[in-house]
């Protein structure tokens, strides 16, 4: 239970955005994997999960209203892409929740939300994303406190996760696009291609180029 104070003689615009419990568990088992799936059920569906909204989240919702510049079903197969967009965004705040947990006790709530500040720059900002110095100045934490607090809560460091990202990225586009090799590296954040194939090769084995010949032979 909870009560709210309003300032008087003023008008107040509310959003409500309603997804189908069948419609949300059809989701999950197409996109998720089953560890991902029990802490969003738990949190969703079993009890009550705030998030605070983001900026990205309060940009969404400003475009919501956009469906209505387009005609007929295009209109709602927008809204749907939105909504999709939103609740990505939205469990991806949800699944941090889990970063609350006791076994993170020695890292202060505020020191918490720095790090969760930092990896959320990291993800809208990959190709240029900052360095751990940038970053820590950024979200007014020292150094230290966010690379030892970024490797307690993600078992990564922040410069291996920026890496593994980027190459994360890099391998959907080989798949997904018909961007040659030096367009891609540019797009995740290499300056120069040798560098990004290096890179590419270590962590699948291959190059750039024969990841993306073996997807097409298969």
């Amino acid at each position: 239970m909870e009560s709210l104070c309003y300032a008087q003689n003023s008008d107040f615009y509310f959003k409500n955005i309603k997804i189908p419990v069948p419609y949300f568990k059809r989701l999950l088992q197409d996109y998720f994997e089953d560890g991902e799936i029990t802490v969003y059920e738990k949190k969703l569906l079993t009890g009550i999960s705030k998030v605070s909204i983001t900026p990205y989240m309060e940009h969404i919702f400003a475009e919501l209203q956009d469906f209505t510049h387009y005609r007929g079903g295009l209109g709602y197969l927008f809204l749907e892409s939105k909504i999709h967009e939103l609740l990505s965004v939205y469990l991806s705040e949800v699944l941090e929740l889990r970063i609350l947990s006791p076994e993170y006790c020695c890292i202060s709530k505020s020191e918490r939300d720095c790090i969760i500040e930092a990896k959320r720059i990291i993800d809208s900002e990959l190709a240029f994303a900052p360095s751990c110095e940038g970053l820590a100045r950024q979200v007014q934490i020292s150094v230290s406190k966010l690379s030892r607090g970024f490797s307690m809560m993600y078992g990564i460091s922040v410069h291996a996760y920026v890496i593994e990202q980027r190459l994360e990225r890099a391998a959907g586009l080989l798949l997904e696009s018909n961007m040659n090799i030096g367009q891609i590296a540019v797009l995740v954040g290499y300056t120069k291609p040798s560098n990004f194939s290096a890179a590419f090769k270590k962590k699948y084995g291959v190059m750039p180029k024969d990841y993306r010949e073996a997807s097409r032979i298969k």
